[in-house]
């Protein structure tokens, strides 16, 4: 009987999860937080219903939702003096700040906008298909998700944004742990560098390097010039990429099938010189089951991650040996990875 209980209980836990999400949607969106860390000190529910303009007698709701984001991990709980529940910031919904230098509002925002999050729906009806070349996302809104971002200026925008915030968080974390990665390059396209934040890193981190973002039309005519070291260039990685020193592919194959990421690794293998003039592609992206820091979190979340790309993209994420067959299919001779970024690796291919 207990047995039976405890997989009944672990049922419905899978079964709601999808709330806890909400919940994390609805603290970014109401600024939760921000109002926190304002108040200086641990907030009570009435604390926060004032800062929010949350009406009084929604309290006992706002408190069900802060009792399930603290159990989360994402605030802390406390009990003041008078006896009343108060909740303080976590290292977790620190990245939630809007001062945060890598705040991850914007990305919270993205994964959880409803384009995002209706593709799930068709999981089970995409599975029956014998169709691979069409994923939910495109079967739901008759779009991929780079189509639905060129007509969408909207939907664009809080991609960026959230790409931004992620660029930031990553590349300040590989130019202090991975730095002879990028040593000795004198020129380096970034293939699909959005708005070009990571170039400005980058470029700010390694003196004389000089970038090229590359990405699509409609994304580099909103991305704002902010050096003169970087150069900014509109094409298709399918067909041509800038020829520099060295490529960067960040966050960007795990959104293509094999088929695709082979097409563009030899279009950067193309575009940079032999090994023993430099050259090389450095790649920056999950692999799946590296050991890690607190492993069941981070194999879960690069699970979850797998399933994301598979739902919204051609997608996937890789493990080691599936990175290994792209590298030999694309004519590359030799690879390191270095695990050094959390839930992703930072992997230097050579021509």
């Amino acid at each position: 009987m207990e047995e039976t209980l405890k997989a009944h209980a672990q049922l419905w836990n899978v079964n709601f999860s999808f709330i806890k999400s909400m919940c994390l949607k609805c603290a970014v969106e109401l600024e939760i937080p921000d109002a926190i860390h304002l108040h200086g000190t641990p907030a009570t529910v009435s604390d926060l219903c004032a800062s929010l303009s949350v009406p009084p007698v929604k309290s006992r709701y706002l408190r069900s939702l802060m009792r399930l984001l603290s159990h989360e991990g994402l605030f802390e709980p406390h009990v003041t003096p008078s006896g009343e529940e108060a909740f303080d910031l976590t290292p977790v919904s620190r990245f939630l700040l809007s001062t945060s230098i890598h705040c991850s509002s914007p990305f919270v925002r993205m994964i959880l906008d409803r384009h995002v999050m209706d593709s799930s729906q068709m999981l089970a009806e995409w599975l029956r298909r014998p169709d691979v070349s069409t994923s939910p996302f495109e079967i739901t809104h008759g779009k991929d998700l780079w189509g639905l971002n060129a007509v969408m200026p909207q939907f664009n925008r809080i991609f960026n944004s959230a790409m931004e915030g992620d660029s930031s968080f990553v590349i300040d974390i590989v130019t202090r742990v991975c730095r002879e990665a990028f040593r000795g390059i004198g020129t380096l396209v970034d293939v699909g560098g959005g708005t070009g934040l990571t170039a400005v890193k980058l470029v700010e981190a390694f003196t004389g390097l000089r970038c090229i973002v590359f990405d699509l039309p409609h994304v580099i005519a909103t991305a704002p010039r902010a050096s003169a070291a970087i150069e900014f260039v509109s094409g298709d990685m399918f067909v041509e990429v800038r020829r520099a020193d060295a490529a960067l592919l960040k966050w960007i194959l795990h959104g293509w099938n094999d088929e695709e990421c082979i097409q563009i690794l030899m279009r950067c293998k193309e575009a940079i010189p032999p090994r023993e003039k430099g050259g090389k592609i450095i790649i920056i992206d999950i692999v799946v089951g590296v050991p890690v820091d607190d492993a069941q979190i981070a194999f879960e979340t690069q699970l979850l991650w797998d399933l994301h790309m598979m739902i919204n993209t051609n997608g996937k994420e890789r493990d080691e040996k599936e990175w290994r067959n792209l590298f030999i299919a694309s004519g590359l001779c030799d690879y390191k990875i270095t695990h050094s970024i959390g839930l992703r690796s930072v992997i230097e291919v050579y021509p």
